[in-house]
């Protein structure tokens, strides 16, 4: 039996292109994301076409949140007769930190096998077996996790990237940049 070589092993010219395309996709929707949050935060003025892109985001991904968030408190609100609602502000930052949780995941995934990232991001900070060392080097970066932390985990991205120069991190943080973009063209159509 032969063994392939790595360039054997690697896909196809249309399914590379596909899956650029399909992260170049996610990055942008990532970017949205961020935009409306920080423009929800901070109250931006959103001109021209940013304008009406942010409203179809407002328009159509932000019901998917809240009836997402809406069936994660429902067990509350049935059971124990509460009413709790959560605000905007914190559906769009939890929307924010699970897009940059699969984006996290998405990049990760490609470099390695789906068992690695699962048993690396997903389990390492609750394994009793890991080592404190590695539960903070990991930690931040577990899908569990990043939705609640992840302004602290795109700050700890930003300096391994600027250390390291890892391709994958920069396709995790292609949302971020794409944000800066936004905002410059923003503060260009004023």
């Amino acid at each position: 039996m032969v063994n392939a070589t790595k360039e054997e092993q690697r896909p196809g010219g249309a399914i590379r292109f596909a899956w650029g395309a399909y992260q170049q996709l996610a990055a942008v929707l990532g970017a949205f994301s961020m935009a409306v949050f920080v423009g929800e935060v901070f109250d931006l003025g959103w001109h021209g076409i940013l304008a009406k892109l942010v409203g179809i985001w407002s328009e159509y991904v932000r019901p998917v949140a809240e009836w997402l968030l809406d069936w994660v408190v429902w067990p509350f609100n049935y059971f124990f007769d509460w009413h709790v609602e959560i605000p905007l502000v914190v559906r769009d930052y939890l929307s924010v930190g699970l897009i940059l949780a699969l984006s996290f995941l998405r990049t990760y995934r490609s470099e390695f096998s789906w068992r690695d990232a699962w048993g690396d991001l997903v389990l390492m900070p609750f394994s009793r077996k890991a080592s404190m060392e590695d539960r903070l080097v990991y930690g931040p970066y577990s899908p569990v996790l990043l939705p609640f932390i992840w302004p602290i985990t795109v700050v700890l991205m930003m300096v391994f990237l600027v250390a390291s120069r890892d391709k994958g991190m920069l396709y995790s943080l292609l949302p971020v940049l794409y944000l800066g973009l936004l905002l410059a063209v923003n503060a260009w159509l004023l």
